[in-house]
C-alpha cells in the first residue's frame, strides 16, 4: 500500500536511503533544535517544499547560463579585448566554475531541506492512521481546523485534543 504523501524524494534528486544517512550523518543545520518535533518544525514541511522547487529552479537558470557561456564563447572572443562586451576565454571559464560552485551550495541546501522533509514524513508516518490524517491534512495539505473537523467528523475541540496528544508523541521522535 502506497502511503499519501507531498515529499517526493524525485524532486529531491536522490533515493530516500541517501537522503536519510546524509541528514543523519550530521548535525541538523535546518531547524536547529536537535530532533525534537514541535508543531514549528511541523509548520515548516510546506515552507520547505516551496523553498526545494525554487532552489530547483535556479539550479535549472544556473545551468542554462553556464551552457550558454559554454556554447557562445566564440562569438564575443572574436571582438577585440578593448570593446564592451568582449570576454577572454579565461573570464568564460571562471565564470562557468563559480556558477558550478554556485550550483554545489544549491545542492548541499536542497539535501538538508529535503532530509528535514524526509524526517517530518517519517514522524507522522509512525502515528496511528487516523492520527496520520489529520497530521498530513494540518501539515502537508495547510488545510484549516475547520475543514479537518468536517473531514474527519469530529467537532474543532475534538480535533484541538487530538491534536494536543499526537504533538505530544511526536515530541522526542527519532
Amino acid at each position: 500500500m502506497r502511503r499519501e504523501s507531498i515529499y517526493d524524494p524525485a524532486e529531491c534528486g536522490q533515493s530516500e536511503n541517501t537522503i536519510q544517512s546524509n541528514f543523519l550523518s550530521k548535525d541538523k543545520e535546518i531547524g536547529g533544535n536537535g530532533y525534537t518535533m514541535t508543531k514549528e518544525t511541523l509548520k515548516n514541511y510546506r515552507v520547505y517544499a516551496m523553498e526545494i522547487r525554487q532552489i530547483k529552479a535556479e539550479i535549472h537558470r544556473l545551468r542554462s547560463k553556464i551552457f550558454s557561456i559554454k556554447s557562445e564563447p566564440d562569438s564575443d572572443l572574436q571582438k577585440t579585448g578593448d570593446q564592451p562586451g568582449a570576454m577572454s576565454e579565461e573570464l568564460y571559464r571562471n565564470t562557468a566554475i563559480q556558477l558550478e560552485e554556485l550550483i554545489q551550495k544549491y545542492y548541499i541546501i536542497l539535501n538538508q531541506l529535503c532530509a528535514e522533509q524526509l524526517r517530518i514524513e517519517t514522524a507522522i508516518a509512525s502515528l496511528p492512521s487516523e492520527e496520520r490524517q489529520i497530521f498530513r491534512w494540518r501539515y502537508l495539505h495547510g488545510m484549516s481546523w475547520i475543514q479537518i473537523s468536517v473531514k474527519a467528523g469530529y467537532s474543532k475541540a475534538q480535533i484541538y485534543r487530538v491534536h494536543a496528544n499526537i504533538l505530544k508523541k511526536l515530541q522526542n521522535f527519532e
